[in-house]
């Protein structure tokens, strides 16, 4: 059921790119690694990464001239979000 709420809410990309980063939220991801293993395109995935964390879904940071991004704990439905994307595939 989470699966049909989740694409109901979100497009792929954005679907992809929450699951990964909800389901592993004391991990930062760097921008590659998350194009990589969310299967999403390269251009996709920097318009998603950009929108989600100005609306302060995800963390952006940088370490080493690297951008990395994470869950926010600080989000007000950051409980809710790791909850929808823990039970889905």
């Amino acid at each position: 059921m989470n699966q049909t709420i989740l694409e109901a809410l979100f497009g792929k990309t954005r679907r992809s790119i929450l699951g990964l980063l909800f389901r592993q939220p004391d991990e930062a991801f760097f921008v590659r690694k998350i194009i990589r293993l969310a299967n999403v395109s390269p251009g996709a995935a920097q318009r998603e990464l950009k929108r989600l964390s100005e609306a302060g879904i995800i963390v952006r940071s940088t370490k080493d001239n690297h951008v990395l991004y994470q869950a926010s704990p600080a989000c007000p439905a950051y409980i809710e979000l790791r909850s929808l994307f823990i039970g889905s595939p």
